[in-house]
């Protein structure tokens, strides 16, 4: 098994696929992730071509 730093997956169509909130976390970035996700967006990815939004509930 190959040993991953960012946990991924390969979708049908070969586009490797990356959860943004383990991103931000691998990445130790100080800002919530609330925040930074939408700056990230503002750099001019296109939802749906760059980037889908996936709901879900985290209990606390």
């Amino acid at each position: 098994m190959e040993k991953q730093l960012i946990p991924y997956i390969v979708n049908e169509s070969g586009e490797v696929i990356v959860s943004g909130r383990e991103l931000h976390d691998f990445l130790q970035i100080k800002t919530p992730f609330k925040i930074w996700i939408l700056r990230m967006i503002e750099y001019g990815f296109e939802e749906k071509e760059d980037y889908e939004i996936v709901m879900q509930k985290y209990r606390t």
